[in-house]
């Protein structure tokens, strides 16, 4: 592997930063767009010991398995800016099978951690992120088949796809949760 302080920047790795920041993206708004301002409010509506129990499970508890599905796809992403621009390694070269694991892995983690979350805090299992969690699970094997870049517009593409739709099947309970008062 090439040092990453010393990776030249080439279209390769601008295009693997520009597809990791969309996932990154599409991380962040799946638990900030409502998932966020819904358990705020559950968590001020508490009082005495049921907040505390809310608190240490949702926020110690579930966000364990969550930062630990962000900081293994971080490293997913990592590793794939690493391994497009090693000049010693062919682009057409899928990922090291542990690389697509955490990449993979940690994004399944990290949605199915959130569906944890969601349970706890006001008892919705939201099927298509655990759908989609078992996708991402299913696609490791897929992305040992294609280059690396490529595995990683796969998990974009399934992340961007997710969020779309939740976006749009989903808009008026958006629309209503961001603009009611408490």
């Amino acid at each position: 592997m090439a040092d990453p302080i010393n990776i030249p920047i080439s279209m390769p790795i601008i295009g693997a930063a520009v597809l990791g920041l969309t996932v990154s993206g599409c991380v962040w708004w799946a638990y900030f767009d409502v998932v966020a301002i819904l358990a705020e409010r559950v968590l001020r509506r508490l009082e005495g010991e049921q907040r505390a129990r809310l608190a240490r499970d949702a926020y110690s508890y579930l966000h364990l398995p969550m930062v630990a599905g962000i900081i293994l796809m971080a490293l997913g992403l990592k590793l794939v800016i690493e391994h497009v621009g090693d000049l010693t390694v062919r682009q057409a070269d899928p990922l090291a099978p542990l690389a697509l694991a955490a990449m993979f892995g940690g994004a399944a983690l990290y949605l199915l951690a959130d569906v944890a979350f969601r349970y706890r805090v006001w008892r919705v299992i939201t099927v298509q992120r655990v759908v989609v969690a078992a996708l991402l699970i299913l696609l490791i094997p897929v992305g040992d088949e294609i280059p690396a870049l490529a595995a990683l517009g796969v998990l974009a593409a399934v992340m961007v796809g997710l969020i779309a739709l939740e976006a749009v099947r989903f808009s008026e309970f958006r629309e209503r949760v961001r603009h009611e008062d408490d």
